[in-house]
């Protein structure tokens, strides 16, 4: 299933509660409904499932994607750019402070990677190694992703700039297909919606370890 449309009205608790869903978004009816919880506002998507081990994993494995199968994507990365990337994921992952629960691994590993690990290199490696790698506008959508999710996570930043990432994160979606063809499915799409569970339960980082302890 894809999800190509980022203008389509919201969901709210309203329509869960009055069965205004269609079928297909609401399978069976749930006894949390009677102790009156918002059957869509209160359960926030998981960002650590989501944007970590799903989206930044499957950008990285896309990337090696589009050097061996270039005729499946709207983009060609030469060997030589996915040798380089690989060499300074390693130099640099080694250089990280201990702070670092993990070094970040080479990108060939990339479906090995830990949550930590894809955290580090959205949020640390990418954006530094990325820019004398990737095209331009590539680096510039990669960009949209790294800064919105680091605003999202910073207790500094998440109240100042919330309203921007939700317009970043649309236009990250909107721009995905155009790098990494009609792959734009409900693990890509549901980016439109964590400025969301930023906005009401704080912090990625904080909510994610809420509910995934």
């Amino acid at each position: 299933m894809t999800f190509n449309d980022t203008k389509s009205a919201r969901r709210c608790d309203g329509d869960f509660d009055l069965l205004l869903l269609p079928d297909e978004y609401r399978v069976h009816d749930s006894i949390l409904r009677d102790l009156q919880v918002g059957m869509v506002s209160q359960f926030p998507l998981d960002y650590m499932h989501l944007t970590l081990l799903g989206l930044v994993r499957r950008m990285a494995r896309d990337w090696q994607d589009g050097l061996l199968y270039s005729k499946a994507f709207p983009f060609h990365v030469r060997r030589a750019t996915i040798n380089a990337l690989q060499a300074a994921v390693v130099n640099l992952a080694v250089k990280m402070p201990h702070e670092f629960q993990h070094q970040c691994r080479a990108v060939q590993e990339c479906d090995s990677w830990k949550a930590t690990e894809a955290r580090q290199f959205l949020l640390y490696l990418g954006p530094v190694i990325l820019k004398d790698i990737l095209d331009k506008k590539m680096y510039e959508h990669f960009k949209l992703l790294s800064i919105y999710i680091r605003c999202l996570c910073s207790e500094e930043l998440v109240e100042v700039y919330v309203d921007s990432a939700s317009s970043w994160l649309e236009q990250f979606v909107n721009e995905y297909i155009k790098y990494f063809g009609n792959k734009s499915v409900y693990s890509v799409h549901a980016h439109c919606h964590i400025a969301d569970d930023a906005r009401m339960f704080g912090v990625l980082d904080k909510h994610t370890r809420l509910f995934n302890k």
